[in-house]
């Protein structure tokens, strides 16, 4: 009788502990902790090989002031934590190379950013007369222009008239994939979200190879408890490249909404693994996915580290609670202290 009851009660607080954070992950899913993000990626050449050493990475203000600048890794990988929102410019740089620079936005979507930088080599390309070589396609001068008049709407905070411009370019040249992420970008942001999807389709569609469309499709089907669909998205983006941790934190994302809780956390670790300094939130999901699994210890420590990463982020308030009411329960055995 008496385990019987101890069974029941610890069923109740298992509840309580996930009621609690499972609440803030749910109602936080478009927004990073407070207003700071991540921007991480890779630099690669044409062919798709390593960038030479020496190879660097510059981020600046859209007026040039250098914010950081920081070499690539063995693999070509680099990461800019801890950024406040704002508008931001990347530039690799190599000897022998043509410096690559790609812009981001984040002062109406704050997301953590994964960015690829490829470097060409010094020479004379020649290309059709009104178009420059991008992602092995020509786009045509008639889509750039469109897609600069959009970019400029949307750092004006126009979005009706960025979404306008990009949709034009677009039309222009269907598979010109920075345009169709910024369309789904606005498009999101203005709650049309089949039309982001479209555009994000497109993209996977038209250029395989561009991981940044894996990942929005991915939050973006996740946003709409679409999991087994963005499984399968995610799943084909990571036949291009494992290196990508915000790949592997949307699979995790879907494959716990599948109560799929044993693989969530083989991604979550993998996450960990790839990224030295992760996102505070994916602790805090990997905790969940963890009570999912009557790990409390190993929950408890997630939670732990959350607080460390971020002691005022968002999920603070409801992380503490759970941590104290796990400690009251004693299912912690000697892991709290």
């Amino acid at each position: 009788m008496i385990r019987a009851w101890s069974f029941q009660l610890l069923k109740s607080k298992k509840r309580v502990f996930l009621s609690l954070i499972s609440l803030f992950l749910t109602a936080g899913i478009v927004l990073a902790d407070g207003n700071t993000f991540t921007i991480s990626g890779r630099v690669q050449t044409e062919d798709g090989q390593r960038p030479p050493n020496g190879t660097t990475v510059r981020l600046s203000t859209p007026r040039g002031g250098l914010v950081a600048q920081r070499p690539v890794d063995t693999g070509g990988g680099f990461v800019f934590d801890a950024l406040p929102k704002g508008t931001y410019e990347l530039t690799a740089s190599a000897k022998g190379f043509e410096s690559a620079t790609k812009e981001i936005d984040q002062r109406f979507w704050i997301t953590d950013v994964f960015v690829r930088l490829t470097l060409t080599e010094n020479r004379i390309r020649k290309s059709k007369p009104g178009g420059i070589l991008q992602a092995n396609n020509v786009i045509p001068e008639s889509a750039r222009k469109e897609y600069k008049k959009g970019k400029k709407a949307y750092k004006s905070g126009d979005l009706p008239r960025a979404e306008k411009y990009f949709e034009k370019a677009v039309k222009e040249h269907a598979c010109y994939p920075e345009a169709q992420v910024d369309l789904s970008i606005v498009a999101g942001l203005r709650h049309e979200n089949a039309k982001a999807e479209s555009a994000l389709q497109k993209v996977v569609d038209c250029d395989p190879g561009f991981l940044p469309a894996y990942f929005r499709l991915g939050f973006l089907l996740n946003a709409e408890k679409r999991f087994d669909e963005s499984a399968k998205v995610l799943r084909r983006g990571l036949s291009y490249s494992q290196e990508v941790g915000e790949l592997h934190h949307q699979l995790a994302v879907a494959l716990a909404g599948l109560g799929k809780y044993a693989d969530a956390e083989q991604e979550y670790l993998r996450v960990l693994s790839l990224d030295k300094r992760p996102s505070p939130r994916v602790h805090a999901e990997l905790a969940n996915v963890y009570l999912r699994q009557d790990k409390y210890a190993d929950a408890y420590k997630q939670m732990k580290a959350y607080i460390k990463a971020a002691p005022k982020g968002p999920l603070a308030p409801a992380v503490r609670k759970s941590m104290r009411e796990m400690e009251k329960s004693g299912v912690l055995g000697s892991a709290s202290r």
